[in-house]
């Protein structure tokens, strides 16, 4: 089964980032957040299976997003 690839929207240093989990740089540096979360979104929608988690500016989660097929909770 492929392993669902998170992307955070994040502000750091100034400006916005889309940062993916495990990588060692920022996929992008945005001036808005609203900019950052149509590059993040774009990113997590073209993975099989992908996540977006959106950060409020003080660094707490304030929504996420889940794409692609997510698996079965329950047999049946």
């Amino acid at each position: 089964m492929a392993t669902r690839v998170i992307y955070h929207v994040v502000y750091e240093d100034e400006v916005w980032k889309v940062k993916k989990v495990g990588a060692s740089k920022s996929s992008g540096n945005f001036d808005t957040k609203d900019k950052a979360i149509e590059y993040g979104r774009k990113l997590a929608k073209s993975e099989t299976l992908g996540q977006l988690i959106i950060h409020k500016m003080d660094g707490k989660i304030e929504i996420e997003y889940t794409y692609g097929q997510d698996p079965s909770k329950y047999p049946g």
